[in-house]
């Protein structure tokens, strides 16, 4: 998750989707809220 300029490790909950393939957050997250999925091995909370 970005907060700021910076990243912040956030811990969600899913569910899976009957197709085994997809997740939905159901807990942690909030509307607006960014999302880094890419580079994440080398991200570190307050990294920018």
């Amino acid at each position: 998750m970005v907060e700021g300029d910076s990243v912040k490790q956030q811990i969600v909950s899913t569910i899976s989707t009957l197709d085994g393939h997809n997740y939905v957050v159901t807990n942690g997250l909030s509307n607006g809220d960014t999302i880094v999925t890419d580079g994440v091995a080398t991200l570190q909370n307050g990294k920018k």
